[in-house]
């Protein structure tokens, strides 16, 4: 029964984490095209944020 809560677990967390980057993109795509900044600048500094926070934990 253990197994079988941690696979939900685990399953459930992907799709929480699929939906929240998806919904992260589609923000900051929507944000970069009413603030007129090109998409690719956005994109960089999600990754530049995403590969830092790591290290201010």
């Amino acid at each position: 029964m253990a197994a079988l809560t941690a696979l939900v677990v685990t399953v459930g967390g992907f799709v929480l984490l699929i939906v929240g980057a998806e919904t992260l993109v589609r923000g900051s795509a929507s944000l970069a095209k009413r603030l007129a900044i090109a998409e690719i600048v956005i994109g960089l500094t999600i990754v530049a944020l995403g590969t830092s926070m790591p290290r201010w934990s």
